[in-house]
């Protein structure tokens, strides 16, 4: 069963765009933000957003919100209290007769975990009168995974290896039961859910599928391509970062550097197709979840939509096989000149370094001397003045 039914209604209603991570949300909030005007023209708006002070991939989203409860981002980087920040919102939205949206990928971190309904129910109380609706995609957990785990290397987020992540992924993997969290709040008639595939998205782009899932396709605006982020690391980069041997210097600037600008570059372009996760961990994956998918499948999606869901897994993708060579003889000479060019400077700093350190040795030595040389010239001539006295005497 999919929900049909459009939000853009002419009374005051919030829209919570729970945009789970790797489901296109920042190009979502960057058509949204760019393109208000064209959306209060069809009785729509994006809700005010909060500069943050320290990164302005936040200005285009509603983080600040979520931080009323503890996790990620720090809130003291933005001009406003969480706090502060609902109450404008519930302003916003009881002032404006038509539909506002907020999007945030932080809200499922939230919602997936077993007290997620509290959160529901107090963004239900906290804009009442006004009517909410609930809108997210959901994405097959074994591309997900995937997916999430690359965007964590290229973030430098990684705390665990591929193997150990897949062991215990995060909550809101589990889409039926988050789902149903929100559901038991707010009912299923105010939540719209759509499979992330974009086999099916209208345009080939996330951002008309989401528009027509508001009742808003008539928007016109900036062509989403506009704001599309950049690519993830390729498989063989990833792999480097997660490897167990290498997690300590997952933050070191020089390892980043190799991995990102060498590994990464160009010549290894071949890797960015071939698959991280293996078909065996895929099949794991979705085997686990498969009970859960087929219900979320039966209450909010299409029957295409299901079918994708819970298509087999694809046995035959190529997978970065770390038994076979993966690098060429030209890969391996090229990489280690790469090494020895970052070695040589981190020679000559080391030794522009050193040389800096011994010049201030002997700067300072150089002063105990002066120094030991003035205390002898004074001991010296308080001697002959104290001598000269007694002579005196």
């Amino acid at each position: 069963m999919m929900q049909t039914t459009s939000v853009a209604e002419r009374e005051p209603t919030l829209v919570v765009h729970f945009g789970i991570e790797k489901t296109g949300s920042t190009s979502i909030q960057r058509f949204l933000y760019h393109n208000r005007s064209s959306l209060e023209e069809k009785g729509a708006r994006f809700a005010s957003t909060h500069y943050a002070l320290d990164n302005h991939i936040n200005d285009v989203n509603h983080h600040i919100l979520r931080h009323k409860w503890p996790g990620w981002l720090n809130p003291e980087t933005f001009p406003i209290t969480p706090d502060s920040a609902w109450d404008y919102l519930s302003e916003e939205v009881n002032r404006f007769n038509g539909t506002t949206i907020i999007s945030s990928e932080r809200f499922p971190d939230l919602f997936g975990e077993e007290n997620g309904a509290d959160v529901v129910d107090f963004i239900k109380r906290r804009v009442a009168p006004a009517r909410v609706h609930f809108v997210g995609f959901v994405r097959r957990q074994d591309d997900l995974a995937e997916s999430h785990f690359k965007e964590r290397a290229k973030g430098n987020d990684l705390s665990s290896t591929l193997e150990e992540y897949l062991a215990r992924p995060p909550a809101f993997f589990d889409f039926n039961a988050m789902i149903e969290r929100i559901a038991s709040v707010v009912g299923r008639d105010s939540l719209t859910v759509r499979l992330f595939d974009p086999a099916l998205f209208s345009d080939g782009s996330v951002v008309p599928t989401f528009l027509q899932a508001l009742g808003l396709s008539e928007i016109s605006g900036r062509d989403a391509d506009e704001f599309r982020e950049n690519l993830s690391l390729n498989s063989l980069a990833v792999r480097v970062f997660a490897d167990a041997r290498l997690m300590a210097f997952h933050r070191h600037p020089e390892f980043n550097f190799i991995v990102r600008e060498v590994l990464d570059s160009k010549r290894f372009s071949r890797f960015e197709k071939v698959r991280l996760v293996s078909p065996a961990q895929r099949l794991t994956i979705m085997n686990s979840y498969r009970t859960s998918n087929e219900e979320l499948a039966d209450n909010y999606l299409s029957d295409e939509e299901a079918a994708r869901l819970l298509a087999p897994v694809q046995t035959e993708a190529e997978c970065l096989d770390l038994c076979s060579p993966a690098l060429t003889v030209n890969d391996t000479v090229e990489l280690l000149v790469a090494l020895l060019g970052r070695t040589e400077s981190a020679i000559a700093a080391a030794r522009s370094a050193e040389a800096e350190r011994e010049s201030a040795i002997a700067a300072a030595r150089s002063s105990e001397a002066e120094r030991e040389q003035l205390l002898r010239s004074g001991y010296a001539y308080l001697k002959a003045v104290f001598r000269h006295r007694q002579r005196g005497r």
